[in-house]
């Protein structure tokens, strides 16, 4: 049994791990910036797999503060290990990283990878300088720079915050000048989006594909494909109905790019494939676990245990086989909301996918249900008050992925 701190907020990436882990014994903490009256009273709603429940502070608004409780929890309790699962808790552990294993293990990049890795415009630029190709991207330092900007480029044109998530730190999408200069001030108005500085990126049509991935000082361990059929918002955003594929293409271009750069850790690298040239581009990586986290792990290909087992000095097997053609539907969001655009956009017809699948998963663990409870409780009060995200609703129809869209994505 292996003692676990999961330093993260209620969410279905720490549903999957806490879940993988728990079933085969192991003891799994969590700790965010919970209340406590939350911490007292909502222990049955965190999952019957978790062992304790600590307060830090949140390593997006305070990731000193965050790093620092970190460290004391594993000061003054025994952790085999710690499994940080966002961007900015990556990050705040790395820059404590000689700290923390003195006292536990973590499965973390080195600083100068992370740096890379978590800037969507350095990515870009690395990748370009192994050959893989990316969509022409920009960027913006003032108003002036995307004034010039907005006469080169060819429209739609994505624009984003250079790191973090694009879903939650913002992005809008421009079909034209006015859209661009707007879009621009909107992000740049909000400081907390902009820290790092803003990009502008060609627009590629089609769905995204992934390539799931744990790697260990530039040894790759594992990649496992997957499309996204269906995101949230429908434009483009995270997944919300999701399928493995085998894709060797995709998995050597993500190779290839681990490899530059001796990553350690998970990482979910985001391409697609541009039907005007027949290239396969990479949009942007992002160094942490996916939401669709327990596809893979029921697919066969269970990334949380690999992790342990590392760190443990456990032997683990590289490249293990999966199943292609398993479909993950979310019942709760993001997968309600999707449904629910979608079905406002085109009515019954826009729901229809006649693609066959192997095996379907819904999103809700029978053996665990109070967290997807609780989660569906949620998804419930956005939909009542009508809260749903439309920042990228002004793209063409015709970008829109569909599930009943006549594009053909491989499974095998």
């Amino acid at each position: 049994m292996a003692r676990i701190l999961i330093p993260d907020m209620p969410g279905l990436a720490r549903n999957a791990v806490v879940r993988s882990l728990g079933r085969q014994g192991d003891a799994c903490d969590v700790a965010w910036t919970l209340s406590e009256r939350y911490r007292r009273f909502g222990r049955p709603l965190m999952g019957r797999y978790v062992r304790r429940a600590h307060r830090i502070a949140s390593a997006k608004d305070d990731p000193s503060g965050y790093a620092r409780d970190v460290l004391a929890l594993c000061r003054t309790r025994p952790f085999d290990l710690v499994m940080p699962l966002t961007i900015e808790g990556n990050g705040a552990l790395i820059a404590r990283a000689e700290e923390l294993s003195g006292m536990t293990r973590a499965l973390l990049p080195s600083a100068e990878a992370f740096a890379i890795g978590r800037d969507k415009l350095r990515t870009a630029r690395h990748a370009e300088s192994l050959g893989i190709a990316c969509p022409r991207t920009f960027s913006v330092s003032d108003s002036a720079d995307v004034r010039r900007i907005a006469r080169e480029v060819d429209y739609p044109v994505v624009i984003k915050a250079r790191g973090g998530s694009g879903v939650d730190d913002g992005l809008r999408y421009a079909n034209g000048a006015e859209e661009l200069l707007r879009g621009y001030d909107e992000l740049l108005a909000n400081r907390a989006r902009s820290r790092e500085g803003l990009l502008i990126q060609e627009f590629i049509p089609g769905y995204i594909h992934d390539a799931c991935t744990l790697s260990t000082h530039g040894e790759v361990i594992q990649v496992l494909t997957q499309v996204r059929k269906l995101m949230y918002p429908i434009y483009g955003g995270v997944g919300a109905v999701n399928f493995t594929t085998h894709h060797p293409l995709l998995a050597q271009t993500a190779r290839t790019l681990l490899e530059s750069l001796e990553w350690t850790g998970p990482a979910q690298i985001e391409f697609k494939l541009d039907e005007r040239d027949g290239r396969l581009k990479l949009i942007e990586l992002n160094p942490k676990f996916w939401w669709t986290l327990d596809l893979s792990i029921k697919s066969g290909i269970d990334f949380p245990g690999m992790i342990r087992d590392l760190l443990l000095g456990r032997a683990v097997t590289k490249d293990r086989s999966y199943t292609a053609g398993i479909r993950y539907k979310f019942l709760c969001s993001p997968g309600a909301y999707a449904y629910v655009q979608l079905f406002r956009k085109f009515g019954w017809h826009g729901l229809r996918d006649p693609q066959r699948y192997v095996r379907t998963h819904y999103g809700f663990d029978l053996r665990d249900p109070l967290p997807d409870l609780r989660k569906c409780g949620l998804t419930l009060r956005t939909l009542v008050r009508g809260t749903l995200s439309e920042s990228n609703a002004n793209l063409p129809i015709e970008y829109v992925n569909r599930l009943d869209r006549r594009l053909a994505v491989q499974i095998t």
